[in-house]
């Protein structure tokens, strides 16, 4: 008798090889679903490379998978503001209700850290009466509360509170990037099972690449930091002041793009800082290259009160390389890397003061960190993860 394959629906607003934690984290979870899974069939739909408009990549749509089918949705530019991505996420997700209108799957999943994506996988389950997993990597609602002014709040919030409680009591499976996340998915009025499936090391960062030298940790110290710009960073309050604060005795590279970067650009045009070197986002096989010639590896967390929950999936890879490490932050994500991360250092955020006499308790050394690497390789926790992903399904 033939048994028709199960299908996996995974939506994932961005995805590989675009430059984003989440695209990152999805094409790491497909591997290891198709690689365990050959007989499911797993659909994944996302957006074409949309993070950047200074980054448009090839893509790649792992053809050598035959279990995995891609299908990118062009969605309308915008220049990173709230509006235009929320009107950019509203073609998507409307496109794709759209286009799966008529398909039946056996499981659907979703990886979301503005709430949306869930909440539009938590209509399609009720709608396809399949089980629902859903990949929470950011606290939406807190975020909200921290970072919007009190009209914006007034409006948004109950609205996030509905699409919280939609959301999430339809889930069969709820995995939290950190356990930080805990207190905010109470089992008052959530049944689901929970998971802990962090972020973690993927192998690009893991082994030393002899074409690229490595710093002298001689002055000029190179200090690097390479992600997104935006609110959450806040670089424009404390990079601009540091690096006056050190004059000559470091050079910073930021490398990225986002929403802030020009009030980046702005405010070390207007103090005039000059050892301060601003690069394009670059594919992120280059970023080892980047990390090995640096002395110090750098990382601002806003102050705010929902990004003290957070395990940055920009921590993981920086940890891989054994540089030195400086890092703003407060709270549980304070806690994670003063507990798990050797020789890094841990300022008050946006405080160039505190930076600066951190800066000077690092040992401007290469260190080992494998116990850290051992633990979160990103390809163990992923091979893992789709064992609980598929555990939802009687296959």
């Amino acid at each position: 008798m033939m048994v028709n394959k199960k299908r996996v629906l995974i939506l994932s607003y961005f995805f590989a090889p675009d430059i984003s934690a989440c695209s990152f984290r999805s094409h790491a979870l497909i591997i290891a679903l198709a690689e365990q899974y050959p007989n499911v069939t797993f659909e994944v739909v996302t957006t074409t490379p949309s993070r950047y408009s200074s980054f448009k990549p090839a893509i790649n749509n792992m053809s050598h998978f035959d279990n995995v089918t891609i299908t990118r949705i062009a969605i309308p530019s915008h220049s990173g503001r709230f509006i235009g991505e929320l009107f950019a996420a509203s073609s998507f997700f409307r496109q794709v209700i759209k286009k799966v209108k008529r398909e039946k799957y056996d499981l659907i999943y979703a990886t979301s850290a503005k709430l949306l994506t869930a909440s539009v996988a938590s209509y399609l389950s009720r709608k396809k009466d399949a089980p629902l997993v859903l990949d929470i990597r950011d606290l939406f609602a807190e975020n909200v509360k921290d970072f919007f002014s009190a009209k914006v709040k007034f409006f948004l919030l109950p609205v996030l509170t509905f699409l919280n409680y939609y959301t999430f009591k339809q889930a069969t499976h709820i995995n939290l990037v950190s356990s930080g996340f805990k207190p905010f998915f109470s089992k008052k009025y959530i049944s689901a099972s929970r998971s802990f499936y962090t972020n973690g090391i993927d192998d690009v960062f893991l082994a030393d690449n002899p074409r690229f030298p490595s710093s002298n940790f001689k002055t000029p110290l190179t200090v690097l930091y390479a992600g997104n710009i935006g609110r959450a960073q806040t670089l424009e309050n404390v990079i601009p002041k540091i690096a006056l604060l050190l004059g000559e005795t470091v050079k910073f590279k930021v490398i990225g793009d986002g929403r802030r970067m020009a009030k980046l650009i702005a405010k070390l045009e207007t103090l005039k800082v000059t050892n301060v070197e601003v690069i394009p986002p670059v594919a992120r096989d280059e970023l080892p290259y980047y990390y090995q010639r640096a002395d110090v590896l750098f990382l601002n967390l806003d102050s705010s009160e929902s990004l003290s929950y957070v395990i940055p999936s920009k921590l993981f890879e920086y940890a891989a390389s054994g540089k030195p490490m400086l890092c703003g932050a407060t709270g549980f994500t304070q806690q994670f890397i003063e507990t798990e991360i050797d020789n890094a250092q841990v300022f008050i955020p946006n405080d160039p003061n505190s930076a600066v006499e951190k800066l000077k308790l690092l040992r401007l050394e290469k260190c080992s960190r494998q116990s850290f690497i051992d633990q979160f390789s990103r390809k163990v926790i992923m091979q893992q993860m789709a064992k609980t992903v598929m555990s939802k399904i009687e296959m």
